[in-house]
């Protein structure tokens, strides 16, 4: 193995290594809980206002103009998710207004932003990110079912409809039927 190979395959392993001490130890930096929970989304339920970033450090304001958002919280889905959107392209989901939310609070600081934000910034298209537990609270998002993604489609900031994706002919299918709009 190359001698660069093993020292990236060394740092990732120590990331993942100090990210599990810190947590287990105490030393993880601790947030106070939000006052009041928002109630869970729901169909026909606003969808809440964030504002975030992407993986560039772009603010991101939701629901601002976007028709669906594609919404995965767990790294095995972002990874079969990904190639579809990378496949739309950028312009395509521009175009039907569709951003793809990923939440990485769960994700440790440091493998975060040592190996998870490098890659991701790699990706042709934003990917909005829920980044602590706060933004998380405040999006009231329910969990998608085990190894799928959910697709929330709005009409003016309502949830039209919440549609659960377990595959990458779903997701694209899903995606496909979605209207484009011209630009003005």
């Amino acid at each position: 193995m190359p001698l660069f190979t093993q020292f990236r395959a060394l740092s990732a392993a120590l990331l993942v290594a100090l990210s599990a001490f810190n947590a287990s130890s105490g030393w993880a930096e601790t947030r106070p809980a939000p006052a009041t929970a928002p109630a869970p989304l729901a169909q026909g339920s606003p969808f809440p206002a964030l504002s975030l970033t992407d993986q560039h450090d772009k603010p991101v304001t939701l629901p601002g103009t976007v028709h669906a958002i594609v919404y995965a919280n767990a790294k095995a889905v972002d990874e079969w998710v990904n190639p579809v959107l990378t496949d739309m392209g950028s312009a395509n989901l521009s175009a039907k207004h569709i951003i793809y939310l990923s939440d990485i609070s769960r994700m440790p600081w440091m493998v975060s932003k040592m190996i998870a934000l490098p890659q991701m910034r790699e990706r042709n298209y934003s990917a909005a990110l829920i980044r602590n537990d706060e933004e998380k609270a405040l999006a009231s998002l329910p969990t998608p079912a085990k190894d799928c993604a959910d697709v929330f489609k709005l009409n003016a900031g309502v949830v039209a409809s919440i549609q659960s994706v377990c595959s990458p002919a779903a997701l694209k299918s899903e995606l496909d039927a979605m209207p484009g709009v011209a630009a003005p």
